[in-house]
């Protein structure tokens, strides 16, 4: 049934191309005796709405002729790479818009990273220090490319909107911050603990670092020498304004490190929930705990399931509502180890497969426990 829909989906794709250029070569071939003719005639959008359709159009045929996770990922990319060539040439044929034309070259680089990043980061991400060199070196090229189309369409790269704004150089500091950042990151698989928290913190809020670097370049950059040169009287005060929001960011970064350290541990908040909910007193505590031991540890799933399903039905909850409440523990799938792997790559996977099992087990509980109590029945975690 799928590839019959799929085969008919690619007769409409081919007609309405084949229709699409037919038109765009005629409004071409009419134009060309004009000044600029083959850009004033909505071009700039036929020639983006069939790279659109050519992605559908590849989209069915790999979905008729292949099968596997490498044939969906080729699937969205077929999509993603259409519509981002269309966006490319939307801009490179816009009319009456140099800079944007020479700008839109730029396009095809991110297309690109961002098809990478979506498609087929996935089949290296257990190969966590490949990856992440990956992952930074694409960080660095993205914000390279973003520069220079920003360059392309503001003078020097900066943006006057009353105050000017070097945006190009934020933007390129903003991903050298991810580049370092995803580097760093690395240091999370080492065995001495002072390099393993550096590494996780760097692992952390990314985008976060993205906005620090962006908004270091426009302090120093642009409001630190515009205060300097127009009201020399307040660079002191606009220092020392700086100097306090920096240490109330660390205080406010160190209190929350705190709190987190303080709240209820796992193995607590997940007896509370039992306890609240269980009525039967048949339940043997040392039997659960071995079963959530050997579920968050190993991937056990059995011991686990079949107390979560006798719980639910204890609460006189559906058997159909039982499968939609269970279904995040059994649609898990961990991040596999590979073949061969660092000690502490493998550790690394240990501890993210862990942390993810004791994650869905916690929005597991939850769902039993408030069952029908206007929570609209959707997978949710109140941690």
């Amino acid at each position: 049934m799928g590839n019959k829909s799929s085969k008919n989906a690619i007769y409409v794709y081919i007609t309405a191309i084949i229709i699409l250029t037919v038109i765009s070569v005629l409004m071409g071939i009419k134009g060309l005796g004009q000044e600029d003719g083959i850009r004033i005639r909505l071009l700039f959008m036929l020639i983006p709405a069939i790279s659109v359709l050519m992605g559908y159009l590849a989209r069915n045929i790999i979905n008729i002729l292949l099968k596997g996770q490498l044939a969906n990922a080729f699937e969205r990319m077929s999509v993603m790479v259409g519509w981002g060539f269309a966006i490319f040439l939307f801009l490179f044929l816009l009319p009456e818009a140099d800079k944007m034309n020479t700008a839109s070259f730029g396009v095809p680089f991110l297309v690109l990273i961002v098809t990478f990043n979506s498609c087929f980061y996935e089949f290296i991400k257990n190969n966590i220090i490949f990856s992440r060199v990956i992952k930074a070196l694409l960080y660095f090229l993205q914000g390279f490319v973003l520069r220079q189309m920003i360059f392309v369409l503001w003078e020097n790269g900066s943006w006057d909107i009353g105050v000017t704004i070097s945006l190009g150089d934020m933007v390129l500091f903003g991903h050298i911050m991810l580049f370092a950042a995803a580097l760093i990151s690395i240091l999370e698989l080492s065995d001495y603990s002072i390099y393993k928290k550096i590494g996780e913190w760097f692992s952390r809020n990314t985008w976060l670092k993205f906005f620090v670097g962006c908004a270091l370049v426009l302090y120093f950059k642009d409001i630190r020498v515009r205060i300097n040169e127009s009201y020399p009287e307040l660079f002191v005060y606009v220092e020392w304004v700086g100097i306090f929001l920096i240490l109330l960011i660390i205080f406010i970064g160190a209190f929350s490190k705190i709190r987190g350290e303080r709240a209820p541990q796992f193995n607590e908040r997940f007896g509370k929930h039992v306890q609240e909910i269980v009525y039967n007193k048949s339940y043997d505590g040392r039997e659960i705990s071995m079963f959530l031991d050997n579920y968050v540890s190993r991937g056990e799933l059995s011991g686990m399931l079949t107390f979560l399903v006798g719980l639910a039905k204890e609460r006189m909850i559906p058997d159909v509502e039982i499968s939609r409440l269970i279904k995040p523990l059994t649609d898990f799938k961990g991040m596999e180890v590979p073949k061969v792997c660092y000690r502490g790559e493998y550790n690394y996977i240990m501890k993210m497969n862990m942390d993810e099992r004791k994650k869905i087990i916690e929005v597991v509980i939850w769902n039993i426990k408030y069952y029908g109590r206007n929570n609209g029945y959707v997978y949710q975690n109140e941690y």
